[in-house]
């Protein structure tokens, strides 16, 4: 079976470098490929390879368009023409661009780094680059990894004022009441709404948000709500009819309370929001209590037995019963007028309590923001958020571009974009202000590419609506879109995508809905003319639950069967690729348990938490127990940890006299260690032994130094199961190192929230076939393809959302301006039925999203897909699949299969469980055995001398001042370079100005608290005495080939040895003189500053010559040396004289 025409059609359009286009791919249909054939078309026509700007949302993307680029360009530099099919069409292309590099001596072969291909990260990150001071970053920082740790800390910060009394204290307080005091709460609250603060923030923060301006929003909401709903009424010709049954219905039940008697004046269906209660009227006409299409015409909506208008009325409910999108559309409807029944439009909506509470919120929110970029500044790190955020403002001031803007509309002649369906507000936005001078028929294009049916990242601000609206109106600022639609499957044979044609045109939407996110199916053909029954299979496996088995059990069974398919497919079709996927990892643990246990090779990446891993705990309970002795809990852990495993009875008589009292102190009393068991007292003076030189040791070593050296010492090596679990360990290191300061950590609860983001090695048997299964989670397999699928825990549901401070909906008119809708979290006391709404709203976007999580899942299969799900039998009957679970939106086409296993199916009776089976799942207690010690260590290394000398330059400047100061100087040699590196040298406000920042850089080098004022105007000093020296300006200045930090390395210097050095600054003066610079931190209180001076030059007049003598090796021009010191605005200069 060959594509249709009008695919073909479209796949030519697309390579028209005139035109801009958004094209809507399905699964399968090689939009990355197009995408590909787009770029080499415009890489043959544009004067310089930069002026093409492809951008994808993932590294792994990026990375895999920009090699299958680089490939295609090779293959056409060398010739190798395929001979036929899409690969040909690429190579063709490649020529082309092969020759316009010949032409235009791009050299693209030497340097591919010419070819713009990068995340949409990457963009931002070099837009910042471009303008510190627009983006309000001042310098590049690195994406953080554990955003969630630094939203709990801002929110924190936040609540402080209720200690330190600031001008949001009453705001706070106020909220807290609201809150019934709940602290933590409000806490975890306030870090999840930093998670999508760029949806909400630019409404707050413009002060757009006013009583008038959400009454306004609500009344736009219900207009284009009952527009909606009459369209679809005047679409199937029944608007007449409806009025004249309401007008009947309505006359037979005068003097009633059904909402049916508001119809009686009905003409036409009204349109505005006071006729709110008149619908209310329609839809109890039409629906049951349970919001579902009437099937019988009762008495209670007004018509009697014998009513002549009673078959006109089943006539209009059996047309409305298949319309699923009117369905929706009065349900809105009823939702809304449910809002509207409490409130009362005409005069204030909004209750007074709840009003204040968003103007209260609105304003924490920003407080609490301005405290995230606070941190950011402190730690040198952002989120994603906070890059996208800062690009923008580099580009955009006040709604007009920036000079960079203009700078980069020069640049930028040509922008593609891959998987546009996952693009968020911000992204959008951010993408429209670089265009922003763009327009139509200048010479520039666009192309969007994407597949609404696979957008699965609501969870990462990712809006589908947003390719939903473009495509429909076909522009994106002032550049016309040509829509575009692919629609031939390339990837799964014809089986396959037949049945994923018949399941989802009835599980996905008839209409899109762009107000709620709902994506129509978008019918697809095949590429594959293969029929063969076992070719493209789809096969369903059902689970059963009995009564007599747990949800454990089911899940346990289920493995099983996943583990006997996932042989039996690796035994038989050793070369092909197999994939087990679920939505989550939580759903996939069993499977890969069992997995192991049968050794069958698998790959998964981040599948188990690090927290779960039982040598972490132990790992975690130790450091706890270090850095808080009245950790009673941690301690308690200790004493039953592997390495000591005091048994109960001697844990009772150690501490049950005293509740209260501080475990270690229990451990030391020798009137109680006389009372427990010989074991017991053997194993507690080996860990008070190793216990008290750790904490004589506190704060005396780096943390994670001292938790690891207990940890061998206490034998937790000798406790571990499997070589993987050192790895886990050494993660859990590594991140702790992360976390201390100063031997501490700061916030443990902070440390805990990223030890609960980690994840784990999973054990992999060796195999000696290539292909090992793939285990991973649905959303990972996204743009993946594999031979088998395996899809499990389809009966499963997934965690609940929890409530959002602050809920939200953004709704576009007409004349594109957003309007927004917001409510605020519900007290324990009172209803908030806005916030009820938006909230179902935000489920039913969810809902839509699950629905598009599935069909990802069952499009990732070449040849064959197999379905595992699991629902309860009672009583011999099968029940319904879980509410919300994929399972459920897939029973109208798989129940079948489960009937049909239910005759077959023997019900046993529940036997007595045996001894065996009782202890099969006891936890085992495990301890090192009484007997057991250390090894014994490796003999000594006899050490012999080096021949690579470094110059530890602190070591020699620092060797006889105390540790402050040696901190003091990194801190200074750091501004120090940077204030060299700035195009104009700042003056002394600036200085003043950044005294905090100083401070925080010495904290994070070590110095303590009490200290920080002292040494932080050390650092002021020091920087201000040099920026108003003339000397100190001259050495900062632009000169010719300045370096600073500069590190060579030479052989040679006195005997052969190696000489490793760094200076501080070098560069070549305007007499062509190379002067090499060293900062010396070094202060002096008496009066004779020359001689003092003097003597340093003499100090380090060996040291700069060695740093002389290796600059002489790269080049052969007159060198003087210089001593600078900025407390003194000192300075000593002499000639390099060469040594013979």
């Amino acid at each position: 079976m060959q594509c249709h025409s009008q695919d073909q059609l479209h796949r030519k359009r697309a390579l028209d470098p005139q035109t801009s286009y958004i094209v809507r791919a399905a699964a399968g249909s090689g939009k990355t490929s197009l995408l590909i054939q787009r770029f080499l078309k415009l890489l043959a026509q544009v004067a310089e390879p930069e002026q093409i700007v492809a951008i994808t949302f993932t590294k792994k993307a990026a990375a895999e368009m920009r090699q299958r680029i680089i490939v295609a360009l090779e293959r056409a530099y060398s010739g190798e023409e395929p001979k036929d099919g899409q690969d040909r069409q690429i190579y063709l292309l490649a020529k082309a661009s092969v020759a316009q590099d010949q032409r235009q001596n791009w050299k693209l072969q030497d340097n591919p780094s010419r070819l713009n291909i990068q995340t949409i990260d990457a963009l931002c990150a070099r837009i910042i680059c471009q303008a510190p001071v627009l983006s309000r970053c001042g310098s590049q920082l690195q994406i953080m990894q554990q955003t969630e740790v630094f939203y709990l800390l801002a929110a924190e910060r936040s609540l402080m004022a209720l200690e330190k009394t600031q001008s949001w204290t009453p705001t706070l307080i106020r909220l807290l009441q609201y809150l019934d005091n709940d602290l933590p709460r409000l806490r975890k609250l306030l870090a999840d709404m930093l998670a999508n603060r760029d949806q909400w923030l630019r409404h707050i923060s413009s002060g757009k948000i006013s009583r008038s301006a959400l009454t306004r929003a609500f009344q736009n909401l219900v207009t284009v709500s009952l527009a909606k709903a009459i369209s679809d009424i005047d679409s199937m010709g029944e608007t007449d009819q409806l009025v004249q049954l309401l007008q009947h219905a309505a006359e037979n039940l005068a003097g009633s309370d059904s909402p049916i008697v508001h119809c009686a004046d009905l003409r036409s269906l009204p349109t505005d929001v006071q006729s709110l209660q008149c619908w209310e009227g329609i839809i109890t006409l039409l629906f049951t209590k349970t919001d579902k299409w009437r099937k019988t015409v009762p008495i209670e909506i007004g018509f009697t037995k014998n009513d002549c208008m009673k078959t006109r009325m089943r006539k209009l409910l059996k047309k409305f019963s298949g319309n699923h999108a009117l369905l929706q559309h009065l349900i809105n409807i009823r939702d809304l007028a449910k809002i509207y029944a409490v409130s009362d439009l005409h005069d204030d909506w909004i209750s007074e309590q709840h009003w204040q509470i968003i103007v209260a919120l609105s304003k924490l929110l920003v407080i609490t923001d301005a405290q995230l970029r606070t941190i950011f500044s402190e730690y040198g790190q952002i989120d994603f958020i906070g890059k996208q955020q800062a690009a923008f403002q580099a580009l955009s001031h006040e709604q007009q571009p920036t000079e960079l803007a203009f700078k980069l509309d020069y640049q930028f002649q040509h922008l593609l974009i891959d998987e546009f369906q996952d693009i968020s507000i911000s992204q959008c936005d951010l993408i429209e202000a670089l265009i922003e001078g763009w327009s139509q028929g200048d010479g520039r294009s666009l192309f969007f590419v994407g597949d609404p049916m696979q957008s699965i990242y609501r969870f990462r601000e990712a809006e589908v609506s947003l390719f939903l609206k473009i495509y429909q109106q076909q522009h994106f600022g002032q550049v016309m879109l040509y829509p575009l639609t692919l629609s031939c499957n390339f990837r799964s044979q014809s089986n396959l995508v037949n049945w994923v044609n018949l399941v989802f045109s009835s599980i996905l939407p008839q209409q899109a809905d762009i107000a709620f996110g709902a994506v129509d199916y978008s019918h697809v053909t095949t590429a594959d003319s293969t029929l063969d029954v076992d070719v493209g299979l789809v096969a369903i496996h059902p689970l059963l639950q009995k009564n007599t088995q747990s949800s454990k059990d089911i899940y346990q069974q289920e493995a099983q069967q996943v583990g006997q398919l996932s042989k039996n497919l690796h035994k038989n079709f050793a070369q092909d690729s197999i994939a087990i996927l679920a939505t989550s990892r939580t759903q996939l643990s069993s499977i890969i348990q069992h997995l192991q246990q049968i050794n069958i090779p698998c790959q998964s990446v981040e599948m188990q938490r690090l927290e779960d891993c039982y040598a972490v705990q132990d790992c975690l309970i130790l450091t706890r127990g270090l850095l808080y002795l009245a950790d009673r809990i941690a301690w308690l852990s200790i004493l039953r940890a592997p390495w000591c495993g005091l048994i109960l009875a001697d844990m009772y008589k150690l501490v049950s006299d005293q509740p209260r009292a501080i475990v270690w102190e229990l451990m030391q009393n020798q009137d109680i260690l006389q009372t427990l068991s010989q074991h017991g007292q053997q194993q507690l003076a080996k860990l008070n032994n190793i216990f008290s030189k750790a904490l004589a040791n506190r704060q005396r070593v780096s943390l994670r130094r001292l938790v690891e050296m207990v940890w061998i010492e206490l034998g937790g090596p000798a406790t571990l199961r499997d070589p993987i679990d050192l790895q886990n360990v050494q993660t859990y290191f590594s991140l702790l190192q992360n976390h201390e300061h100063a031997g501490d950590i700061s916030d443990f609860a902070v440390f805990n929230k990223a030890v609960e983001k980690l994840y784990g090695a999973v054990k992999t048997p060796r195999t000696n076939t290539d292909q090992v299964i793939q285990i991973m989670t649905i959303h990972k397999a996204k743009g993946l393809e594999f031979d088998h699928v395996i899809v499990a825990g389809l009966g499963r549901t997934g965690r609940s959302a929890t409530a959002k401070l602050l809920i939200w909906q953004e709704q576009q008119q007409q004349d594109g301006v957003y309007e927004l809708l917001v409510a605020p979290i519900k007290s324990s006391t009172e209803k908030e039925p806005l916030y009820s709404y938006l909230n179902k709203l935000e489920k039913r976007k969810n809902q839509y999203e699950q629905d598009r999580l599935l069909y990802v899942a069952t499009t990732r299969a070449r040849k064959q897909l197999h379905l595992f799900g699991a629902t309860k039998l009672k009583d011999n009957k099968i029940q319904s699949p879980k509410a919300g679970s994929l399972l459920e939106k897939l029973w109208p086409v798989v129940s079948a299969d489960y009937e049909s296993i239910l005759a077959n199916l023997a019900i046993p009776a529940k036997q007595p469980k045996s001894e065996s089976q009782k202890n099969k799942h006891q936890p085992c207690f495990r301890r090192h055995d009484s007997q057991w010690c250390l090894p014994v260590p490796p003999a000594d290394v006899l050490w012999q001398k080096s021949s690579v000398i470094p110059i530890p330059k602190e070591a020699i400047e620092y060797k006889w001042a105390s540790n402050n100061i040696r901190l003091i100087g990194i801190v200074v040699h750091q501004q120090l370079q940077q204030l060299a590196e700035q195009p104009k040298l700042p003056d002394l406000s600036y200085i003043q100005a950044r005294k905090n920042l100083y401070a925080q850089a010495l904290k994070q080098q070590g110095i303590s608290h009490g200290d920080l004022v002292m040494t932080s105007q050390h650092v002021v000093t020091a920087l201000s005495n040099t920026i108003n020296d003339p000397r100190g300006q001259w050495l900062l200045l632009k000169h010719q080939e300045a370096k600073n930090e500069y590190a060579l390395t030479g052989l040679g210097w006195e005997n052969g040895e190696i000489l490793n050095i760094r200076i501080d600054r070098t560069f070549i003066d305007q007499q062509g003189i190379r002067w090499i610079i060293d900062y010396k931190l070094s202060d002096h209180q008496g009066t004779d500053i020359n001689q003092f001076l003097d003597q340093q030059q003499q100090r380090y007049r060996r040291q700069l010559e060695k740093y002389a003598w290796l600059m002489r090796l790269c080049e052969d021009r007159p060198i003087k040396l210089g001593l600078y010191f900025p407390f003194l605005q000192g300075w000593r200069a002499w000639d390099y004289i060469k040594e013979t």
